[in-house]
């Protein structure tokens, strides 16, 4: 059986993982799409933050009973990128993220309801960005 600090530790793993892939991704890409790319990734990581400081100040999610997932949505945005690259990066890109919202759910980081109500805010519009930068 695995113990709560090894989970925890896979749990602070997961967004560097993301972070390698994908640069290898990246690198393996030709020099415009990684412009497109390295924009993209930039404008979606200062999104997340400017929503963490935005809801900081006039406590949204807080006002909902939930607290908006910066690791959520973080990691949101690396598998979003790496969803791009082929239907089997979306399918295990996509179930990563579940099961890590899972396990902030069991090692009691975030709810169910604050990594969802985070992913469906940032989603589209980290779509909308990783679209341009196709």
């Amino acid at each position: 059986m695995i113990d709560t600090q090894t989970w925890a530790l896979i749990a602070d793993t997961y967004t560097p993982v993301l972070v390698f892939m994908v640069l290898y991704y990246l690198k393996k890409s030709n020099k415009v799409i990684q412009k497109q790319q390295a924009i993209a990734l930039i404008k979606a990581i200062a999104v997340v933050y400017l929503l963490m400081f935005i809801d900081n100040y006039f406590s949204i999610w807080l006002s909902m009973g939930m607290d908006y997932s910066t690791h959520t949505a973080i990691a949101l945005v690396f598998v979003v990128v790496l969803s791009y690259r082929s239907l089997l990066h979306l399918i295990i890109a996509s179930l990563s993220l579940v099961l890590y919202g899972l396990l902030m759910r069991y090692l009691n980081y975030h709810s169910i309801a604050d990594v969802v109500s985070t992913i469906v805010v940032l989603l589209p519009i980290f779509i909308l960005f990783n679209r341009k930068g196709q």
